[in-house]
């Protein structure tokens, strides 16, 4: 009797070892319905995208980005000032407090922000001109936006935009921008970035501050239908290449270890093809090996598998 119950507990579980291997079998060669994309060495773009304000040609506002504690205002009006000089001086101690007043930090922050580099000494001329209307005052407080002072230039219409400093290693002179914005659709401008702050500063934020640098582009097509003042978008296409080997972000996987991959479709199977990527442009990654032109691989499945899988081409 225990030799026939030993021999039952046997063939259960070699019917249950059979049925498993059957059942991963069926799994991994049931079709997966795909879409696919073959790939080609095309012409890449890579561009940034940023946020600002159109600039007046003939004049130049200055408003508070946030409210600070002005120590001394060092201009009045119909002084000939020059790009980079110190407009007023900020009290960097009694700023903090404005901040937290105003509700844009906490009131933990606040040391943290008079001590360190987030509180600028001053604030500076954006460009040559004359000084046609002041509102600042010594020692006094102002709000975020309050326009302080208005120089008057000769310059055609510019373009500021704030770049994050990790976005900013890409951007040069002479690069050719687009600019759209809500208050002039459906046109589109074109611009060149003419140029680029000599030093970075901080934009607070309610969740701390960012470093950013200050870029002018100039437009080079303005007209009456954009306004000094209008909130406008830029792409600065900061750089193209010929011959690169692009494939869409939706077709690039990674493992468990952060490696990427593609899966490489060939006759109703995709099989799971490592890659290196080095670089990202508007489209998708560039590939530099694991790939060829022309082979076709598998685009935006969700999915993961860890060996081969039939297909099917939706």
């Amino acid at each position: 009797m225990k030799m026939k119950k030993y021999f039952y507990l046997l063939l259960v579980t070699a019917l249950f070892m059979v049925g498993g291997v059957i059942t991963d079998a069926f799994i991994e060669t049931k079709p997966y319905e795909i879409e696919l994309f073959t790939v080609m060495n095309v012409t890449a773009t890579k561009s940034i995208n940023c946020k600002g304000k159109i600039l007046d040609g003939s004049s130049k506002e200055i408003s508070a980005d946030y409210s600070f504690y002005i120590d001394e205002m060092l201009v009045k009006e119909g002084d000939i000032v020059t790009s980079g000089q110190d407009l007023l001086t900020l009290n960097k101690e009694l700023s903090a407090s404005a901040l937290v007043d105003s509700g844009t930090v906490p009131k933990e922050y606040a040391s943290f922000a008079a001590s360190s580099g987030d509180i600028p000494d001053s604030v500076k001329a954006p460009s040559d001109g004359t000084i046609s209307y002041v509102s600042g005052k010594s020692n006094s407080i102002v709000g975020k936006g309050e326009k302080l002072v208005t120089i008057k230039t000769n310059e055609k219409k510019q373009l500021m935009v704030t770049v994050s400093e990790n976005r900013f290693a890409d951007i040069k002179t002479g690069q050719s921008v687009e600019i759209t914005g809500k208050s002039f659709e459906p046109s589109v401008y074109v611009g060149t970035v003419d140029k680029i702050s000599e030093t970075a500063r901080q934009e607070i934020t309610s969740s701390g501050s960012e470093t950013v640098i200050d870029i002018y582009v100039s437009i080079d097509d303005g007209d009456e239908n954009i306004k000094g003042g209008f909130s406008a978008k830029a792409r600065v296409l900061a750089k193209e290449e010929k011959d690169v080997l692009l494939v869409p972000f939706s077709a690039v996987n990674q493992d468990d270890t952060g490696k990427e991959f593609v899966y490489l479709y060939h006759d109703g199977w995709a099989h799971k093809r490592y890659v290196t990527v080095d670089g990202e442009y508007d489209t998708g990654y560039r590939i530099t090996s694991g790939i060829n032109e022309n082979d076709v691989i598998v685009n935006g499945i969700s999915k993961h598998f860890e060996r081969s899988f039939r297909a099917n081409i939706c």
